[in-house]
């Protein structure tokens, strides 16, 4: 199983934001490996963060890391800029393919984490139709999208981000009815986690 996280950290999370978000995302990684131990299965990890770029921070497009060398290599994000959301989506459609291509992990998970909208609506639309056009052609690849809004966002691109798992049709993506979550406390993020793993 592979678990990609693109996480905001425009300059609207700085400060306490992002110092909880860090903390939070440590926790997520130590219920993963928990999650690998108590399953005995291994579990990969890529990390993608976005404020006026996106860049991987944890693995690249033709590699995840183990979750536990993915804590080991954990360190503190810093959030400046605009919210660049569309290039976190095409790297994250990058990764996707790239495993694809190489039949990698029997399921991907894909959680988007934002407190704000793109700053370029239209070419986030424009980076969503890309991945459903890429997941078109996919066939027996069990993928799962979530997004989740930190700090009351509630905004139409998390139900776009979601709305992927339409195209991929796959027995994993069926079997979770929910896809969209809001976490008005960002302690939250540990217990959707949780949810998403079980279902």
């Amino acid at each position: 199983m592979e678990t990609i996280f693109l996480i905001d950290t425009s300059k609207s999370m700085e400060g306490e934001r992002v110092g909880q978000l860090n903390h939070v995302m440590l926790e997520i990684l130590t219920r993963l490996e928990n999650f690998s131990e108590n399953t005995k299965e291994n579990v990969y990890v890529r990390v993608v963060n976005f404020d006026n770029v996106a860049r991987f921070f944890i693995g690249r497009a033709t590699q995840s890391i183990r979750v536990d060398k993915a804590y080991d290599m954990w360190h503190n994000l810093i959030a400046k800029g605009a919210t660049d959301t569309a290039h976190a989506v095409r790297l994250c459609k990058k990764s996707i393919e790239s495993d694809y291509a190489n039949m990698k992990y029997d399921k991907t998970v894909a959680i988007l984490v934002t407190d704000g909208k793109s700053s370029d609506e239209e070419d986030f639309n424009d980076a969503i139709s890309e991945m459903k056009e890429s997941l078109s052609k996919m066939k027996e690849k069990s993928i799962f999208f979530a997004s989740i809004g930190v700090f009351d966002y509630d905004g139409k691109e998390l139900e776009a981000f979601a709305d992927l798992n339409n195209v991929c049709k796959t027995k994993y993506s069926k079997r979770n009815s929910e896809s969209v979550y809001r976490a008005d406390d960002i302690y939250k993020l540990n217990d959707i986690m949780k949810k998403i793993l079980e279902d």
